[in-house]
């Protein structure tokens, strides 16, 4: 229970203004000046901040998804086929 400073009446914790005389009380002044915060710095940063960085990321994990597995597909293809992609079949080729 919060009391009002004018009128000195006994009003909930989580009421914002006195139920008798309308006056603002401390405690409902800072829960309303914290929302107001909070909105106003939503505001600030847009309603698309928070998504942008989502996708952002998202496309990053995929990008590096699809790197790791074309990266594991051809060194699988290469312990496959070694005798394709040595060295030294290459050398042998253009003595020919």
């Amino acid at each position: 229970m919060q009391t009002c400073s004018y009128c000195g009446k006994e009003n909930d914790d989580g009421a914002f203004n006195c139920l008798k005389c309308a006056t603002e009380l401390e405690a409902g002044a800072r829960v309303r000046n914290v929302r107001e915060a909070k909105e106003a710095a939503s505001q600030s940063h847009g309603r698309l901040g928070g998504i942008t960085r989502v996708v952002k990321s998202r496309a990053l994990i995929y990008c590096w998804l699809a790197v790791s597995i074309g990266a594991l597909g051809y060194a699988a293809w290469v312990r496959q086929h070694p005798e394709q992609d040595g060295p030294a079949d290459v050398a042998a080729a253009r003595d020919c």
